[in-house]
């Protein structure tokens, strides 16, 4: 697992210029999980407006932009699990991750704000976290991590 430092480090990367959008990702350059993820925003980032025949608005730039630098932060923190990733109706972007220990919502809004939500499997638990940028990643990733938990 890769230490905060070079998580940090790679934030401020990730939130640069060199992975802004998602076109700056050559199509095979990402492999595994996230390359199946990246393929997914691809086509997220395709739909127009109507895209579920019922008033559905286009995924924003901004969530778009967010969504990739999530992604990049999740590799760069070498996390193994493959979510869920679909449009919403309003323009954004959800990721999820289950198993029988959690879920694990994260949605990002058109304006490319960041919610968590967790549910703890044993427990039954709730638990939401507003994110206004993915600086405080640290959180996002013991979450992801919580539900992964062994």
């Amino acid at each position: 697992m890769a230490s905060v430092d070079t998580i940090s480090a790679g934030i401020d990367r990730v939130q640069g210029l060199e992975v802004d959008t998602i076109d700056r990702w050559e199509h095979g350059a990402v492999t595994g999980w996230a390359g199946r993820v990246v393929e997914q925003l691809r086509r997220i980032a395709a739909l127009e407006a109507n895209w579920d025949g019922e008033g559905a608005l286009p995924v924003s730039p901004a969530a778009i932009q967010r969504a990739v630098q999530l992604v990049a932060i999740l590799i760069l923190s070498a996390v193994r699990w493959s979510p869920h990733v679909n449009p919403t109706r309003s323009g954004g972007i959800q990721f999820e991750w289950e198993t029988d220990r959690g879920y694990l919502e994260v949605e990002i809004e058109p304006d490319g704000a960041v919610t968590a939500f967790l549910v703890d499997g044993t427990t039954g638990a709730e638990r939401e976290v507003q994110l206004s940028d993915l600086r405080p990643v640290q959180a996002l990733l013991d979450l992801v991590r919580e539900v992964h938990r062994a």
